[in-house]
């Protein structure tokens, strides 16, 4: 909550020290190739978005003795994202279109049961919340990559509990923008 609320005010207090601040795009639909899905992204102030991520996450797990597995599970994931460099950005002549820049976000999140291997990995539903540091980059050909780092909350419906490394690698194009 003390993050969401630094975020907010950041943004706002941006906006009124440049009225030519640079700003995100209106909505950003986005396809991603290695975790398939569609993102949304949608600017609630000059620097700051709230984003939806419904997908497949892949991965790939080792618990030990029960050995390894590929994991694939339905996901959602929704953050809200404070950019940082828009204007740096623009300053040196670089792209801020497609939502191109560096930013802090607080991410929610949940998965399913996998559906690859139910007995060992991924058998209980999961969610969890924290911050992540991360950058998107949108090229002339509306090839999107982003990549988002961060520690995060975790439990899962049994009642285990931590905190655990998030990252976060996108690859895709960008569907739509305004």
């Amino acid at each position: 909550m003390v993050l969401t609320l630094l975020m907010l005010q950041g943004s706002l207090h941006a906006q009124a020290l440049s009225g030519s601040t640079p700003t995100l795009n209106q909505n950003l639909w986005k396809a991603d190739i290695l975790a398939p899905g569609l993102v949304y992204e949608r600017r609630v102030a000059p620097s700051l978005s709230v984003a939806v991520n419904p997908s497949l996450g892949i991965g790939y797990a080792y618990a030990g003795s029960l050995g390894s597995s590929w994991v694939v599970q339905p996901t959602l994931d929704l953050q809200l994202r404070r950019y940082y460099n828009l204007e740096r950005r623009a300053e040196k002549g670089k792209v801020v279109d497609g939502n191109s820049g560096s930013f802090f976000a607080l991410s929610v999140f949940g998965a399913t049961r996998s559906l690859t291997d139910t007995e060992a990995f991924g058998s209980e539903y999961h969610f969890g919340v924290g911050p992540l540091w991360g950058f998107q980059r949108t090229y002339k050909n509306n090839f999107n990559v982003s990549l988002q780092l961060g520690g995060v909350y975790s439990r899962n419906t049994s009642g285990e509990q931590g905190v655990l490394p998030q990252i976060n690698l996108g690859l895709g194009f960008v569907l739509k923008k305004d």
